[in-house]
């Protein structure tokens, strides 16, 4: 691309991140595993090896490479949609998926399997690791190269969706509206950027809020997010997000100090949060698509607020 369509080094590191590390990595195990052959073509140790590459010094390099790969995935996918408009860059395109080095994969598909590459080394060592005899000298290497692995991948997995959260807070900070709520009898400014100022989003989701006025129940589909030390619920309408509006009580804020979750036992999709605040002492009754979704919500707060009971 660099020559045939005199691609600018930074044009080509977005539609490629990392790639040459990447291919340097890749390269280094291969070899290393290659000159492990004895002249019978088999390998009669492989754990060293293994232990060198996920445990020693390449760790780091594994990680600081795949993990920004994997975070500027979604860029590159979509600098190269936009630049698959070029008429010149799709043809060019073509022509390579139809040389036998590509294997009639795409470069969205090249993208998958580098992604994949990790999780796909944990397998392998996994699969060698069980037929591997535990007084074989391999044993123990492998299965620290197995737990390095995982930890890569969870270290990757954790930046990601750290990353993905704060992209999240960042598009509703930059729609919404600050908004003058009534708490306790009191008229107060409900300001967003100031109210997500110093908090850590933990997870988001869509749910159903039920909400008990006298006689009736009115329901909000709303946006809930788990922060490290309290829940918000915002509604959303025409891609802007804004403070539901329901008198006193039912506030769309909770802090997990003063919070507890029971399941319901009679719809097994929703869960009851009771903020015990006196000041604001309320019950609230959320629904989701499915009980899976419940369950894992319901574990996720309880473990936001014991995290938080111990300082966390």
């Amino acid at each position: 691309m660099r020559e045939a369509l005199h691609i600018s080094d930074s044009n080509l590191e977005v539609l490629f991140p990392k790639i040459e590390d990447l291919l340097l990595l890749s390269e280094r195990f291969l070899m290393s595993l290659l000159n492990l052959r004895s002249d019978e073509q088999k390998l009669e140790s492989i754990g060293v090896t293994i232990s060198d590459f996920f445990c020693g010094e390449c760790r780091d390099c594994l990680k600081r490479c795949f993990g920004h790969f994997i975070r500027k995935q979604t860029l590159a996918l979509t600098s190269y949609k936009e630049m698959l408009k070029s008429r010149q860059f799709s043809i060019f395109i073509q022509k390579c998926e139809s040389m036998p080095e590509c294997r009639r994969k795409t470069l969205p598909d090249c993208y998958l399997l580098i992604s994949q590459r990790l999780t796909k080394y944990i397998s392998l060592m996994e699969r060698i690791y069980k037929y591997t005899d535990k007084d074989h000298k391999d044993y123990e290497c492998l299965q620290d190269g197995i737990e390095e692995g995982k930890e890569i991948v969870q270290s990757i997995n954790d930046e990601l969706t750290e990353e993905q959260n704060r992209d999240f807070l960042n598009k509703i900070t930059a729609s919404y509206d600050n908004a003058i709520i009534k708490a306790n009898g009191k008229v107060k400014k409900f300001d967003i950027k100031l109210r997500f100022n110093g908090r850590k989003l933990k997870t988001h989701g869509k749910t159903i809020w039920y909400i008990n006025q006298g006689k009736h129940t009115v329901s909000l589909e709303t946006t809930i997010l788990l922060f490290n030390d309290s829940i918000f619920m915002l509604l959303e309408k025409d891609s802007r997000y804004y403070v539901p509006q329901i008198g006193d009580l039912n506030l769309p804020f909770i802090h997990l100090k003063h919070l507890l979750v029971k399941p319901n036992a009679v719809d097994k999709k929703s869960i009851f949060i009771i903020n015990t605040e006196k000041s604001a002492a309320e019950m609230y009754r959320l629904m989701f698509e499915t009980c899976e979704e419940a369950n894992k919500w319901q574990s996720d707060i309880i473990k936001a607020a014991v995290d938080i009971s111990k300082g966390k």
